[in-house]
């Protein structure tokens, strides 16, 4: 399985979406709905204007499940690895993945690089 990104501050992996593939490219990577309002980020991936933007200011309904411990990224392998198990086990205590995971605030959420500029960065564009 894949790993997730490593951020060069905290040393913490990054909450990343997988990149879409050719049957998904008209298809948001983040919500997985039709692009309303393409917009994109300096990496190139192109977003739902809403979704990107939520993303990059930290408050999208996927990285705050995520965070909170509410869904798992299937992808980056937590459910077969005891690490993780142990979490299942906070998760129901209540405990989130705060200082364990960084949530992808200010990054774009394919690559998990920062996007320039914050909100200022992202450019709406015709498809």
């Amino acid at each position: 399985k894949p790993s997730p990104p490593i951020s060069a501050t905290t040393n913490l992996p990054i909450l990343t979406v997988p990149a879409p593939t050719p049957q998904t490219s008209s298809l948001c990577p983040i919500c997985l709905g039709a692009i309303q309002t393409p917009t994109s980020a300096q990496t190139g991936y192109v977003f739902c204007y809403t979704c990107i933007f939520k993303w990059v200011d930290g408050v999208h309904e996927r990285q705050e499940a995520f965070m909170a411990h509410g869904s798992g990224e299937e992808r980056w392998g937590e459910d077969d690895d005891d690490e993780f198990e142990s979490q299942d086990e906070e998760a129901e205590r209540g405990v989130g993945r705060e200082g364990k995971w960084e949530s992808g605030k200010g990054r774009c959420a394919v690559t998990g690089r920062r996007v320039l500029g914050g909100m200022e960065g992202l450019r709406r564009v015709m498809i």
